[in-house]
């Protein structure tokens, strides 16, 4: 019959040369354990400071023995930090440096005659949910050095636990510029759009600040690639452009009659959709301005080839449905100042706003038309006519149903959209949450988003001076 099973670590017994030694000038670093171990993860588990040591290693029983191919450097701490590289050869329990602590098994010496003996701990959390980030890469650049984070590989740096934290020791006295990253390639050098976060201020070590603690890094991706145009083709009675990425804003010109023409944005704004009433086979150059949600901005060309559907693929992609979507957004209810979005889909040619009609509290005596073609402050048109977004100040009290007949709007191949009615009703302010401040910052395109617990954005502004989020439900506070 088999024994209880064995959940005791391994821990080390000595090592040569010892702990916090210095003035080793040997080829050959030793670590002995109290039973027979395996390092079959050391290679992605072992973290060595200064970077780029070569070595090999080998484990003989309970020992571990690592063997530098090159000299090691005069003057220099050296420091190693084996994570969950070595373990018992029973059932895997991972090696620590004793059993009173359990301390992480980390060993450093020195080449000279002082060890290096300065730290920093923190830990790295999400930008958007705060949640720990396990697995990032944490590096200190020293500020006298020329190198940088995206070009450079650290001469320090560790990775986060499974709780986000860190630990680094056997620093040398300076400052440092601290980052974290998501080191997806493991190459120790910051790519785009690997998630990313920094300390403003440096680090410094001194002799009367030996230990920095307490720093938290806050990561999130950057990005500063414009859209890119994937692919390009003629669909049906349409031409498609599709893009690498959603798109929040959008411009396009051509030198054709702007009356037999429109665009608009299609599958989540990720494809661009170009109308031509007038299909032949001449080539025509459309330029386009496209900006990502982060501001990027594309200004590119694509030669366009519009050309009349052959009868398969006439009856294959037929002409898109003309509907409406009249909506709130980002509102629970409809308030005083109302604002509403009528979502088409397709671009509007024509409209004839006295088909456009509101009843408040349904009363029918005051029914009115809801815009005036000269009420320039009360509507606007998105760039390709396919959202009108309206404000307004209606008197309401019980509810606001909006009257859209036949005749209102004409897409750009002429169809027409049923006769529709939609009712919203109004919320009380007091009723509700808000969230209001001020923004302070010298960057020109920036969105304020609101999230939910779970992180999605459930509102958002673009370029506010000053946010106001209204009309929230209650909703738990997330830790931290």
């Amino acid at each position: 019959m088999g024994g209880p099973k064995d959940t005791l670590s391994p821990f080390v017994v000595r090592s040569i040369p010892p702990n916090q030694s210095t003035n080793f000038r040997g080829e050959l670093f030793i670590v002995e354990f109290n039973e027979w171990v395996r390092a079959e993860k050391l290679r992605q588990e072992l973290i060595i400071t200064p970077p780029n040591t070569q070595y090999s290693h080998k484990t003989l029983k309970n020992r571990l023995e690592i063997k530098f191919e090159d000299p090691l450097l005069e003057n220099t701490t050296y420091s190693f930090n084996f994570r969950k590289a070595v373990e018992d050869i029973t059932e895997g329990n991972v090696a620590v440096m004793d059993t009173l602590d359990y301390d992480a098994l980390k060993i450093a010496f020195s080449t000279g005659d002082v060890i290096d003996s300065m730290s920093v701990g923190g830990q790295v959390l999400g930008l958007l949910n705060n949640k720990p980030i396990v697995g990032a890469l944490v590096s200190l650049y020293n500020q006298e050095d020329t190198l940088q984070y995206n070009q450079d590989k650290p001469y320090y740096f560790t990775l986060t636990d499974e709780n986000g934290f860190f630990n680094m020791e056997n620093i040398a006295a300076g400052s440092y510029n601290i980052y974290a990253f998501l080191d997806k390639n493991n190459d120790l050098i910051y790519q785009e759009p690997e998630a990313v976060g920094f300390q403003v201020e440096p680090l410094v070590f001194s002799d009367t600040l030996t230990a920095i603690g307490g720093v938290n890094l806050k990561i999130a991706s950057e990005d500063h690639t414009p859209p890119e145009v994937l692919r390009d083709r003629p669909i049906g009675t349409y031409y498609e452009i599709g893009m690498s990425e959603p798109l929040t804003s959008l411009s396009v010109a051509a030198d054709i009659n702007p009356q037999n023409w429109a665009y608009d944005l299609i599958n989540k704004a990720s494809t661009i959709r170009l109308y031509n009433l007038e299909a032949g086979y001449d080539t025509i150059p459309f330029r386009i301005t496209a900006e990502d949600t982060v501001g990027n901005v594309l200004e590119d060309t694509v030669d366009v080839a519009f050309r009349p559907p052959n009868e398969r693929e006439r009856d294959r992609v037929a002409p898109e449905a003309f509907r409406i979507d009249i909506r709130s957004p980002g509102q629970a209810g409809i308030q005083p100042q109302v604002r509403l979005e009528f979502a088409f889909s397709k671009p509007v040619a024509r409209y004839d706003f006295s088909q456009v009609r509101y009843l408040p509290d349904g009363d029918s005596s005051r029914i009115s038309q809801l815009l005036h073609e000269d009420s320039l402050d009360q509507y606007n048109w998105n760039d390709a006519r396919s959202l009108l977004s309206i404000r307004r100040n209606l008197n309401l009290k019980e509810e606001l149903r909006i009257l859209v007949d036949s005749l209102a709007f004409f897409s750009i191949e002429q169809d027409t959209l049923p006769a529709t009615t939609t009712k919203f009703e109004p919320k009380n302010r007091s009723e509700f949450g808000s969230i209001y401040g001020q923004v302070t910052t010298t960057e020109k395109s920036f969105i304020i988003q609101l999230l939910d617990q779970s992180g999605k954005v459930i509102a958002e502004q673009r370029n506010p001076q000053q946010f106001d989020f209204a009309y929230l439900p209650a909703a738990p506070i997330p830790p931290g």
